[in-house]
């Protein structure tokens, strides 16, 4: 393929501003998990944590993602795997959540997004997980047979 020629459209970039990514409103979401990672934390100094990627499907922020952090410190390791529970998924110990993180893909949940400030004044958005549909989400309830009768 030959190579592309960009010249024509070098004015157009360096004239736009540089898009900043930022948060979805506060407010309740109906999500699927879209990914699961292990990672370590941002900053001095970084802890090891899980993170869960939550693509919004429903709304005006559809398309848009949330992402809930988990400490994998021994304290707050009961959030995690309550998580997992209420997403009807059990692990035996994190080495197998580790490889089969998969088993969480495709879930779909109701999050709440709330920006909260830390104790050094910045803001930040927390995710709650509020409930999952491991066998899908019910569709909407079908409405009740009008009445007919004429009285």
């Amino acid at each position: 393929m030959p190579a592309m020629d960009v010249t024509d459209i070098d004015k157009d970039y360096e004239e736009s501003e540089a898009a900043e990514f930022g948060t979805v409103p506060d407010g309740p979401y109906r999500t699927v998990i879209a990914a699961v990672a292990f990672k370590w934390s941002k900053g001095d100094d970084p802890k090891r944590q899980c993170t869960w990627r939550h693509k919004i499907i429903e709304g005006a922020e559809r398309g848009s993602n949330l992402f809930k952090n988990y400490s994998l410190e021994r304290k707050h390791l009961k959030w995690l795997k309550g998580d997992c529970k209420r997403c009807g998924v059990e692990f035996k110990n994190l080495s197998e959540m580790q490889n089969r993180s998969d088993k969480l893909l495709g879930i779909e949940c109701d999050v709440l997004a709330r920006t909260e400030q830390d104790q050094q004044g910045r803001n930040w958005q927390r995710v709650y997980l509020q409930k999952a549909y491991p066998n899908g989400a019910p569709s909407n309830p079908a409405k009740p047979p009008e009445d007919d009768a004429p009285f």
